[in-house]
């Protein structure tokens, strides 16, 4: 008589083809689970500050001596490139007498030095506009010139950023001075913001939401 296997005697008592399909269904279950944390780990990551968004807000101006003027203002920025991207800025105040308007336009270099801050650069065009206003005539100064942008933005949370800028405009012999801000998303394309800048004795607060479109058309950060 010859000798049973060990393994013959497992498999025809049912044993075996048991344990087998135990094992690969928990070889499946594994590689699925894997395949799962792949997939949503880019979601999990925490993110830095974005440079795709749109702003639309409330301003109030109070200038050094003057009168205080409100108005709105918006800007627009789009990355170029994972270190550089493009913003534009406009702003417009008055009061009875007086009407201001602002405009800057620059390229920007973003270099994240941690996980969660970037330090920011920006070289451009500023320009304005004062408009005044008697009973007889309208009287309007236009003036332009260089603009530049040093700052931090540093990505509290997922949903919270607060930024600090310091801002130099070569309009009307050079005026220097600071911005801060912060903003508070609601989900991945709505926010809120506030903010205030200061310059030579006079500053101000801005208020408004913020809309993040997600990666620009000119670059994708996943490509």
């Amino acid at each position: 008589m010859y000798p049973v296997e060990w393994h013959t005697i497992l498999f025809k008592s049912g044993i075996l083809p048991v344990y087998l399909e135990v094992q690969v269904m928990k070889s499946i279950w594994k590689k699925g689970l894997g395949v799962a944390v792949l997939a949503v780990a880019p979601s999990l990551a925490f993110a830095g500050p974005g440079y795709d968004y749109l702003d639309f807000g409330y301003i109030n101006f109070e200038p050094s001596g003057g009168n205080k003027r409100d108005g709105v203002g918006g800007a627009l920025s789009i990355s170029l490139s994972e270190h550089f991207h493009a913003v534009g800025e406009f702003a417009g105040v008055s009061s009875d007498q007086i009407r201001n308007e602002a405009a800057r336009l620059a390229l920007g270099y973003n270099r994240p030095f941690s996980e969660k801050t970037d330090f920011v650069l920006r070289a451009g065009w500023a320009w304005q506009e004062a408009l005044g206003r008697t009973q007889t005539s309208r009287v309007g100064v236009e003036r332009d010139g260089i603009a530049l942008d040093a700052g931090v933005r540093n990505q509290l949370t997922d949903d919270f950023e607060l930024s600090a800028f310091v801002r130099y405009a070569n309009v009307g012999g050079g005026r220097g001075g600071m911005s801060v801000e912060a903003v508070r998303s609601f989900g991945e394309q709505v926010g809120i913001f506030a903010g205030l800048d200061f310059a030579s004795s006079a500053y101000a607060g801005r208020i408004g939401v913020r809309f993040h479109f997600g990666e620009s058309v000119f670059f994708n950060r996943g490509s």
